[in-house]
């Protein structure tokens, strides 16, 4: 069965960038992502693999697929256990075989505070970044959810976004 042609692919768009409003890809056409995203890879890793993207792509037409890792060390998230990586690699890899885009999501929900786990997700994404550097099918949400009374632009999460974006720009500018 053939690919939906109205789909572009990865390798045709390149690396994207956003201009005003609108994501464009290398050529300066505007793109649309459609995709779905994992829920927690520490609780159903088991679901997400090489065959499930595949099946998504072909009937779905995606062409982004997310990758939300918990960080939380109570709910089994990376900071309890780094070797999630290893299941992000498996799908990254496999987004890029597929030639689609993949979203490396580090997600914080009841760690509220980004910068909690801070050394652990700049080292987190200069494996990730080191690993994909120059492959535009990769994009990074550097902190899901962010949240609490306490918690302000000003003091956490602009501090953090720019700690996190040097380690990530020491690899993929």
């Amino acid at each position: 069965e053939e690919e939906n042609v109205d789909i572009p692919t990865a390798s045709y768009n390149g690396q994207l960038r956003v201009d005003g409003k609108k994501i464009v890809n290398s050529h300066n056409e505007e793109v649309q992502l459609r995709g779905i995203s994992t829920h927690g890879i520490q609780w159903y890793g088991d679901l997400y693999n090489a065959d499930a993207i595949a099946q998504l792509k072909k009937e779905f037409d995606i062409n982004v697929f997310r990758v939300a890792m918990y960080t939380n060390p109570n709910a089994g998230g990376y900071v309890a256990n780094p070797s999630l990586k290893d299941k992000v690699y498996e799908l990254v890899d496999a987004c890029i075989a597929l030639d689609i885009y993949v979203i490396v999501d580090w997600h914080i929900l009841n760690d509220n505070n980004p910068q909690t786990y801070e050394t652990q997700a700049k080292e987190f994404f200069a494996d990730v970044t080191a690993r994909y550097a120059g492959v535009p099918n990769v994009i990074y949400e550097i902190c899901n959810e962010p949240n609490g009374a306490d918690i302000t632009w000003e003091n956490n999460i602009y501090p953090y976004a720019t700690n996190v974006l040097s380690a990530i720009r020491a690899n993929a500018p």
